[in-house]
């Protein structure tokens, strides 16, 4: 006889997320769906679980030797990378094709220095309400507008405090909220709510990464037991606690400014001139509509920011010095081609997609050997003969034979290949600077249990010699008003007016901020609402350059 768990019990448990029973086979057993993480309640000895996974992060710095891409001919660029058949093929070669200067650990306020001010963010002047804290004068309050592109309210200072307040709390206070679990003697409950989601999914990090109550003598083989929080090491984490974490972490942000952080719904692509190269896109964040018609019906617009999570945990084999890894320089091409693929998908701006052999005689002409063709509407096109033939010896397919049928006319079936683009995004380059040719793209990028605030400027010439491999003949020379270089604004003059060259990439990086320190998370958190500060600044504000903080 089997026991049935009332209806609203299954649909609870419907609902909570608990894992995949391929990766975690202890999230299926009954007795451990609601056991809290940590010492076991009753305080008997727990399984020793393995050494903890060793923190290490990526330090490979390219040599910072730029070579013009008019120098370059795109089918030699083209066929090193085709030349990659694992990761262990990557070298420095594949990096400095690229043209990637890195600079490492960036303060805030350099990141993004039009709206901080010693390291803090600013927010908008409500001149409605009294400044009680510094008056009028508060530098922390000069941004101009309290409207946001899409025509909402800025979020102010109050509400940026109560996040901040959220993830200020103990990793153990939060945890115990989170599972409804009495609170510890003389330290005050936790009341996340904007966060809350997210304090469920660390605590899911934590059991395989969180080492702050592993017991020495218990790791040693002691009789007392393991006494500390994890089941497992870092290594073992399935990738999705550590993908699900971070998309909890930036969503309370994003929802404040009218955005929504989810997976991409299509398989991310980056293009480079004729192939097609996958890439890592963890989540994407759009902008809502304010249409509510178009909002309902799921369209976004976008993209404005991309989250990469990746489950590397050793970045050098043994002998390989520090910054010379293999691992090290695979993990910074993932981010530049991460961050490349969404400064595609937002210069897509104003431009119709074409799809692959749109206009082309292989998408046009009838297929070979084939009598009868049907078109997009499912009409048969044909003579007249054919098509009568066609439909009297007609029958209705059943079963295996309409598979069939199905199949035999998509053969048929006259059209381009399917798009890269998604139906339901509105290509926008939300938050660019119309004063400059340059972009800015923002990614967040994770490993192991820290996260990291990533910018990298792009001029369009270089994203249209990726994708069609035509530059100008030279960097340094003005292009001719008439044949191929038409196309291209003078290079010399976006040189004079910018320190970079069309040529190159700028990728600076912020610290590794540690989510198991609250200090570091709110640092976190300051960096994120910056971002998003800048990227949903009002339309009617004036596009203030990003310069030192101090200049502004």
């Amino acid at each position: 006889m089997h026991l049935r768990l009332p209806r609203f019990c299954r649909k609870l448990l419907a609902h909570v997320r608990l894992g995949d029973k391929k990766r975690n086979p202890e999230l299926m057993n009954p007795e451990t769906i609601l056991a809290p993480s940590g010492p076991v309640p009753n305080g008997g000895p727990r399984s020793t679980p393995p050494a903890a996974t060793p923190l290490d992060f990526p330090h490979h710095v390219p040599a910072g030797v730029s070579t013009p891409f008019s120098e370059v001919l795109p089918r030699q660029f083209l066929e090193l990378f085709l030349s990659l058949k694992s990761p262990a093929d990557v070298t420095c070669e594949h990096i400095n094709a690229l043209n990637v200067e890195v600079s490492k650990d960036i303060a805030l306020d350099e990141l993004i220095p039009a709206f901080f001010v010693d390291g803090e963010p600013t927010f908008p002047l409500d001149p409605s309400r009294e400044q009680t804290l510094n008056g009028a004068d508060d530098p922390l309050l000069r941004w101009p507008s309290t409207t946001l592109s899409n025509g909402n309210e800025a979020p102010g200072r109050d509400i940026y405090s109560v996040r901040q307040q959220e993830l200020s709390y103990d990793n153990d206070v939060a945890f115990r909220a989170v599972r409804r679990l009495p609170a510890l003697p003389d330290r005050p409950p936790a009341k996340p709510v904007h966060f809350r989601k997210f304090w469920l999914n660390f605590d899911l990090m934590s059991e395989y990464w969180d080492t702050s109550k592993d017991d020495a003598g218990a790791l040693n083989g002691q009789p007392e037991g393991y006494q500390g929080r994890r089941i497992g090491t870092g290594r073992e984490m399935p990738e999705r606690y550590r993908e699900d974490a971070v998309r909890l972490f930036i969503e309370p942000v994003a929802w404040q400014f009218g955005c929504q952080i989810r997976a991409p719904t299509m398989s991310p692509r980056l293009a480079v001139q004729t192939v097609l190269f996958p890439v890592r896109h963890s989540s994407v964040v759009y902008r809502v509509p304010t249409e509510r018609v178009r909002a309902r019906a799921g369209n976004l617009e976008g993209p404005l920011m991309a989250v990469q999570c990746r489950p590397t945990t050793e970045f050098r084999n043994e002998g390989e010095a520090l910054g010379e890894g293999n691992a090290e320089k695979v993990d910074l091409l993932r981010e530049v081609a991460a961050m490349l693929l969404l400064a595609q998908e937002r210069a897509r701006d104003g431009k119709v997609e074409k799809r692959p052999g749109e206009g082309k005689w292989w998408t046009t002409a009838p297929r070979w050997g084939a009598k009868v063709s049907v078109d997009d509407d499912g009409d048969t096109v044909g003579n007249s003969d054919e098509i009568t033939a066609a439909r009297v010896g007609r029958r209705i397919p059943r079963g295996s034979s309409r598979r069939k049928r199905k199949a035999e006319q998509s053969h048929r079936t006259l059209s381009p290949g399917p798009g890269l683009w998604d139906k339901k995004v509105t290509y926008v380059q939300v938050g660019k600077n119309e004063e400059d040719d340059f972009d800015d793209i923002f990614m967040v990028s994770s490993i192991n249990h820290h996260i990291s605030i990533l910018r990298l400027r792009i001029h369009p010439l270089y994203l249209q010699y990726l994708e069609t491999g035509t530059a100008p003949p030279s960097a340094h020379s003005q292009p001719s008003n008439d044949g191929d270089n038409a196309q291209f604004p003078n290079p010399q003059a976006a040189e004079s007016q910018q320190e970079q060259p069309w040529y190159l990439l700028k990728l600076q990086r912020s610290k590794w901020y540690d989510l198991f320190s609250a200090e570091d998370r709110v640092e976190a958190m300051k960096g994120v609402w910056g971002v998003f500060t800048w990227l949903m600044r009002g339309k009617g504000e004036e596009d203030v350059e990003m310069t030192d903080a101090s200049d502004a």
